[in-house]
């Protein structure tokens, strides 16, 4: 048995499968999926959580990109100097 992510990634997909869905049997099918009014709720709450990290993520990114660029800058300002005071020498 060589470990691997298969087993793994299986039993989390069979666990959130169970957090939303609920499987029945009735008489005319024998697997009949059904999204449970709590999985609804579930669903709705990850989905709002994830709009406002995004909202979040988007903010903090382009103060990152904004930083990066600003030290972009001051990076070859520093390595122009420094060639330059080589130059010299």
């Amino acid at each position: 048995f060589h470990p691997n992510l298969a087993l793994p990634a299986l039993a989390l997909a069979y666990g959130a499968f169970g957090f939303f869905y609920e499987v029945e049997n009735d008489g005319q099918y024998l697997f009949k999926v059904k999204e449970t009014s709590e999985g609804s709720v579930r669903l709705e709450s990850i989905q709002r959580g994830l709009q406002s990290f995004t909202t979040d993520a988007q903010k903090f990114l382009g103060q990152a990109v904004e930083s990066t660029t600003e030290f972009a800058g001051i990076a070859a300002k520093t390595s122009k100097t420094l060639k330059a005071k080589y130059d010299d020498v």
